[in-house]
């Protein structure tokens, strides 16, 4: 006789990397908020961290987006990755928000073509816990699997701030004429 207890089980992974990305934004924004008071020395450990949560949420949020975008310069949203972006409710969340996204955006006053790629998806992720995302993230929870691919909210927002960035460069065509001319 066979028990359940007896089969094999195979257990999904304790983290996804949209998690291990989440914790470690909440350590860096609380150790921040720790220190702030602390003077010159503190805000130079503020922005090297900022730089290693930039370079965390950029690297593995583009391994999770990667079969969605073309790799060129500048990227593109793949058929697919266009496909997934409407499906899963972000190019409806990008235009009910335009307004917002575009006016966060331009805070960060990027210089370069580049510096509005990562900032849009910098700007988007900062918002991902407000309930603008619920579409998205219901997206996500009832799909976790789209075209043979896992998904998770970081691939959902790479691939949403590169609608993003398009419409910013709709609205700011004279840094993208700069950085082409450069």
């Amino acid at each position: 006789m066979i028990f359940l207890s007896d089969l094999p089980v195979s257990k999904p992974p304790l983290f996804t990397t949209g998690d291990i990305i989440a914790i470690c934004a909440i350590i860096v924004s609380t150790v921040i908020i720790a220190f702030q008071a602390r003077g010159k020395t503190i805000k130079e450990i503020k922005n090297g961290i900022i730089r290693i949560e930039k370079f965390l949420i950029f690297q593995f949020g583009a391994a999770a987006a990667g079969i969605f975008m073309m790799n060129q310069s500048p990227t593109r949203l793949s058929v697919v990755g266009i496909k997934l972006l409407k499906e899963s409710g972000g190019m409806k969340l990008i235009d009910e928000n335009i307004d917002l996204f575009i006016s966060s955006l331009k805070s960060t006053l990027p210089k370069t073509a580049l510096d509005v790629e990562n900032n849009s998806f910098e700007v988007l992720f900062k918002n991902s816990d407000t309930e603008m995302f619920r579409e998205v993230k219901d997206f996500i929870y009832n799909n976790p699997v789209y075209e043979g691919t896992q998904i998770n909210l970081t691939s959902i927002v790479k691939i949403s701030s590169i609608y993003l960035r398009d419409k910013y460069f709709e609205k700011h065509p004279d840094i993208l004429e700069e950085s082409a001319g450069s």
